[in-house]
């Protein structure tokens, strides 16, 4: 049975008249759709990321959570990342920084793994150093208010990433990332994932 075919037109006609079905429909769709690889469902794809974009800003359709999700989930896909970036994605993420990621730790979290996603995508490098979008500036803000272990590890493996770049290395340079990074050594941290990229983040800040 095509399921991605039956979820999508499912997602498609009753979004924004049955929330919480649609949510788990769109989770769902997001996972099959990495698991049996864009080649196999090139259409389908396309056609649900265009379906996110173009929903962006409704706020009757499928919850932020689920939203977020979704696009986590598509974006480890090259070719959907491109469209994303090319779709206006990075505005997308810019207003959610600004907005929902302050206010609910699990959408701050999705949003902040799909970026890491995004910092290895050359077409998008050009967004994380746009001195108007301030994305650096905004994640670095999530740290004020969440201090949930994934989202200080999935935000420092950004800046990880980042690092490398010189433009981008201002911005970090301009959000003091090296205090950022001496504040974080400072707490006990569960995972030791994180001490480790703390510590790689310092020795090259410093």
């Amino acid at each position: 049975m095509d399921l991605i075919g039956i979820l999508l037109s499912f997602i498609t006609k009753f979004n924004g008249k049955m929330r919480q079905e649609c949510d788990m429909a769109s989770h769902t769709l997001a996972m099959l759709i990495e698991a049996v690889e864009y080649k196999n469902c090139k259409e389908s794809a396309n056609h649900f990321l265009s379906h996110l974009i173009d929903m962006k800003d409704a706020t009757n359709g499928m919850s932020r959570e689920a939203f977020t999700h979704c696009l986590m989930f598509l974006l480890k896909t090259n070719e959907l990342a491109e469209k994303f970036v090319a779709g206006q994605g990075m505005m997308i993420y810019q207003r959610m920084l600004v907005n929902e990621c302050i206010q609910n730790g699990q959408i701050a979290y999705n949003v902040c793994c799909g970026l890491w996603i995004l910092t290895s995508l050359d077409a998008a490098m050009e967004h994380f150093t746009d001195f108007k979008l301030s994305i650096i500036e905004h994640v670095s803000k999530i740290l004020d208010y969440f201090n949930k272990e994934k989202i200080v590890r999935i935000i420092c493996m950004m800046f990880d990433n980042l690092k490398h770049n010189p433009l981008a290395l201002e911005h970090l340079s301009m959000v003091n990332a090296l205090n950022l990074v001496v504040k974080l050594q400072n707490r006990p941290w569960v995972d030791q994932e994180i001490n480790a990229i703390l510590e790689r983040l310092f020795k090259y800040f410093d």
